[in-house]
């Protein structure tokens, strides 16, 4: 039945993603983690950081006011963006309209777990729905965050509103993911190896799809792209960059151990070397963590190792 499939999906959804700390964590990194690389490569990074840390307050506040509009309504489930008193410019006002127009705002994961919540009773639907309020409030701050920032970089390079609105989409795209249904890969979509069961046994592989497609893009364009035009040439030169920052930030959030292919790597060098020697056991990544521990002290080599937030913790 698939009606009991989207509400066991919904409801694993609000467990393991709305109501969990490390994803609003990791949700709330989001535009620095990947939006300062992809827009970084193209605009500079300082302009980036500044531009960034610039529009989160305006979508903080938009956020607010939209939380403000479902108190005096007595439902949070109807809560509605409120554009008012956001302190923008006549055409960021339209531009952040449009965005909310064309839907872009509620393409992350949390809203379409809401859009999912079919089956079962009304109460069960609504208890999936405000649990995923939290993490759709902070995918919306962010999806603002990185649009606003994206639109006001390319204005000031002399975009015209039409296309900085378009750059903006692209880059909420590229950065915070487009979650629609129409956007999921077949394979793991209602079509995929299970049948209509295929999106709850991979509900949690459509972020890391997406984060990997956008690595897979920075790598290609920059290191494997052959295109000669000029348009083709400084594609490849953002690509670069893009692929050099995103690993910058994600070495600054989880360490070196959270690099793209480390666990892989170490993983085939240990059974290589294991094969090799099998009195010897091989485990690369203890060995790391011992050399950074050794060389750096203890509480240092930790943060190098996995970042300051698993040191933190």
């Amino acid at each position: 039945d698939n009606s009991m499939v989207n509400m066991v999906n919904s409801l694993s959804h609000s467990y393991f993603l709305g109501m969990s700390p490390a994803f609003l964590i990791r949700t709330m990194a989001q535009p620095w983690h990947r939006g300062l690389p992809w827009l970084g490569s193209r605009y500079g990074f300082v302009p980036a950081m500044t531009e960034i840390a610039a529009a989160t307050p305006a979508a903080l506040k938009l956020v607010a006011e939209s939380m403000k509009s479902a108190a005096k309504t007595g439902s949070p489930l109807e809560a509605r963006i409120d554009f008012r008193n956001l302190n923008l410019s006549p055409s960021e006002q339209s531009f952040v309209k449009e965005l909310n127009d064309r839907g872009v705002l509620q393409l992350g994961q949390s809203q379409q777990l809401q859009q999912m919540a079919v089956g079962g009773n009304q109460r069960t639907q609504n208890l999936v729905r405000l649990s995923a309020l939290t993490a759709q409030y902070a995918e919306t701050t962010n999806r603002m965050v990185t649009g606003l920032a994206a639109y006001r970089l390319a204005m000031r390079k002399g975009m015209s509103a039409e296309r900085a609105t378009d750059y903006a989409v692209e880059s909420i795209n590229n950065v915070m993911d487009n979650f629609d249904p129409g956007n999921t890969a077949r394979a793991i979509g209602r079509f995929g190896f299970a049948g209509s069961r295929t999106p709850l046994l991979t509900q949690f592989t459509n972020y890391s799809l997406q984060t990997m497609q956008q690595l897979a893009r920075t790598v290609h364009d920059g290191y494997f792209g052959q295109d000669p035009s000029p348009a083709g040439i400084q594609r490849g030169k953002e690509a670069r960059a893009e692929f050099k920052g995103l690993l910058a930030t994600t070495a600054m959030l989880s360490g070196a151990m959270g690099l793209p292919f480390v666990n892989a790597a170490a993983g085939v060098y240990n059974s290589v070397a294991n094969l090799v020697n099998p009195d010897d056991p091989s485990d690369i990544r203890a060995d790391a963590r011992r050399f950074l521990a050794t060389t750096f002290g203890n509480d240092v080599g930790q943060i190098l190792a996995h970042g300051p937030l698993a040191a933190a913790g």
